[in-house]
């Protein structure tokens, strides 16, 4: 579901495209996610933040250079992985989803992204009064910038603004 959500967005993943993708017999996902889609979307909003989380929790005791080049890579793969055709699970969810949960439980997601992220920089060496502010700046800055690697099915667009991003965050 994660995938799907990721290369083909909310609207157009459907429950038989999940079906199809995991080969699992149908009442075998309905016994798992009796909420059908809306279910499998919150399931898959859960594990992308738990990835995320995990992600970070990797750059714990790198400096801030360091946090910067690991947390732009992990952006960057999703582009690599899915050959220009990928972006976030979760604002898939947040542009797309008709349901208010959904969007609700997408905007939850990615404040706790923020915090731990915000975190992450404190440990790094970031001033304590940046922390929230450039985590916030360094999650939309990465989301835009996997949008239109995609847009543009280019990884050197996603590079020259990684270079920008991380020239901004460096310099103030």
């Amino acid at each position: 579901m994660v995938s799907l959500l990721s290369t083909r967005g909310y609207a157009a993943t459907s429950l038989s495209e999940v079906l199809a993708a995991s080969e699992a017999p149908r009442g075998s996902i309905y016994h798992h996610f009796p909420g059908g889609k809306d279910e499998l979307v919150e399931a898959a909003v859960r594990r992308t933040l738990e990835g995320a989380i995990r992600t970070l929790e990797g750059m714990r005791g790198l400096d801030l250079p360091g946090v910067l080049a690991a947390f732009a890579a992990s952006w960057r793969g999703i582009l690599e992985y899915t050959d220009c055709t990928g972006a976030c699970a979760i604002m898939a969810v947040s542009v797309g989803a008709d349901k208010q949960e959904l969007r609700e439980l997408a905007a939850e997601a990615f404040r706790q992204w923020e915090e731990e992220l915000a975190d992450i920089l404190r440990s790094a060496g970031m001033p304590e009064g940046r922390c929230a502010e450039q985590a916030r700046f360094l999650l939309a800055s990465y989301e835009g910038a996997v949008l239109l690697g995609r847009a543009q099915h280019s990884l050197a667009v996603f590079d020259a603004v990684d270079g920008v991003i991380r020239s901004a965050v460096l310099s103030v």
